[in-house]
């Protein structure tokens, strides 16, 4: 049974009727959620009630870069499937309009969280960092390279902890899809100039999986202090900032941060791609070993953790035995 209109009558605003139609009124848009510069999104329900979001971008601007990000955005999107990746209700294109539906989230952000509370409490930190080093671990491992993980991307619903926006991702050369998709325009700098790695922000035409881990660096010390590691209105500043500026020891701003988790996210932040961690795999593990030694996780047995001592255990074991019948 599908929710009667928020509207008195069928006097619907003009842009949402024309979006309506064209989804074969299956959705009763409600209202217009903030968004990025290309595309436009629409919080609505369905017919039994279930609150969506609807992104869209017009097929007029087929030849231009925007409706070639968002194809390739619903690409991506379709072919992943991780519990921290945004889920896809529906992808399509009509004549008119190129659009994408996902659950809504209806808690927000990071993003808007950190605007209520500031900095975040050590365990939702962890909780969200290792949620999505777990996304990005899958993501690398399909050849995706986001380039704009920050807090406005990181969606919190009962659904759980969830990466999104794609609109500006690329296939890391290698991937068995590479051909499939174009990259982004050469020699320009794409994504979010406070989360950028620096050879992201010079424009460099081969950021590779390492350029994600720098960002999530710069999310989880945003997270746990307040601030961004290398703030800057402009190009230049942040630039100036990578060369000139180590961002200020984290555990001097939040001393209750383990050493080994400022450890780790310093190791991301660093201007050279070969001295950030390898890869998102391990990030995620030392994750793991920080949540372990706060007791945030449920604690593994001892053998577990020590997979080596059980073998002198079952030696010992298989002795006493031994000795048992002989005796």
């Amino acid at each position: 049974m599908s929710l009667p209109s928020p509207f008195i009558g069928d006097a619907r605003p003009p842009r949402f009727g024309k979006v309506e139609a064209l989804l074969e009124k299956r959705y009763s848009i409600l209202e217009e959620l903030p968004a990025g510069a290309f595309a436009r999104v629409y919080l609505a329900i369905d017919g039994g009630g279930k609150r969506v979001a609807i992104k869209t971008v017009p097929t007029e601007s087929h030849g231009r870069t925007d409706s070639a990000r968002f194809k390739r955005e619903m690409k991506l999107l379709q072919r992943m499937s991780h519990p921290h990746i945004v889920r896809v209700i529906e992808a399509a294109e009509s004549d008119d309009m190129l659009w994408i539906i996902m659950p809504y989230a209806e808690d927000g952000s990071v993003h808007r969280l950190m605007e209520k509370a500031g900095r975040l409490p050590l365990g939702r930190c962890l909780e969200i960092l290792h949620a999505l080093a777990s996304a990005l671990d899958y993501a690398h491992g399909q050849g995706v390279v986001h380039r704009d993980i920050k807090p406005a991307n990181v969606l919190l619903d009962g659904e759980g902890i969830m990466l999104t926006d794609f609109g500006i991702a690329k296939l890391e050369h290698g991937s068995d899809h590479h051909s499939e998709m174009p990259t982004t325009d050469e020699g320009l700098y794409l994504g979010t100039l406070s989360y950028m790695p620096l050879e992201q922000l010079l424009g460099e035409k081969d950021v590779t999986f390492s350029a994600d881990l720098h960002a999530l660096g710069a999310l989880g010390y945003e997270m746990l202090t307040g601030r961004l590691p290398r703030p800057g209105r402009h190009l230049f500043e942040v630039a100036t900032a990578h060369q000139k500026r180590r961002p200020r020891d984290l555990t001097k701003i939040r001393q209750d941060a383990p050493d080994e988790l400022a450890k780790l996210i310093m190791s991301c932040l660093s201007i050279y791609p070969s001295k950030r961690p390898e890869s998102a795999k391990e990030v995620l593990r030392r994750i793991e070993l920080v949540r372990l030694g706060l007791g945030t996780t449920p604690p593994l047995p001892p053998w577990y953790r020590d997979r080596n001592a059980i073998i002198p255990i079952l030696l010992a074991v298989v002795a006493l035995v031994t000795m048992y019948f002989i005796v």
